[in-house]
Parts: C-alpha cells; sequence; structure tokens
C-alpha cells in the first residue's frame, strides 16, 4: 500500500472481494496497512476502500 501504485491497489481490492473478503475485513486489513506505512498507507487505503465499494 505504502509503494503507491494505483493499479496495485484497484487489483488487490477486486481480489479481496472476488475471494469473498467483506468490507470490515478490508477495513481491519487497511488499518494495519496504515499503521506500518504511516501517511501514504492512509492515502492508499482510502483509494482501496473506494474502489472496494465501486466493485
Amino acid at each position: 500500500m505504502g509503494r503507491g501504485c494505483e493499479d496495485c491497489v484497484v487489483f488487490h481490492a477486486s481480489e479481496a472481494k472476488t475471494h469473498g473478503a467483506s468490507r470490515d475485513e478490508l477495513l481491519e486489513v487497511l488499518a494495519v496497512a496504515i499503521e506500518m506505512s504511516g501517511g501514504p498507507g492512509t492515502v492508499y487505503a482510502a483509494k482501496a476502500l473506494a474502489a472496494f465499494d465501486e466493485l
């Protein structure tokens, strides 16, 4: 998440949904990503959540 690849963020959000992840499960994963990568994680976590919600 902290590396900033938007295509990867969308791909992994899509894969999470395809494999049955719930929104709450994604939020838990995103919280860890934010904890591990700080500011960049926050930006890309929001993009991942938006992508997940759009799918």
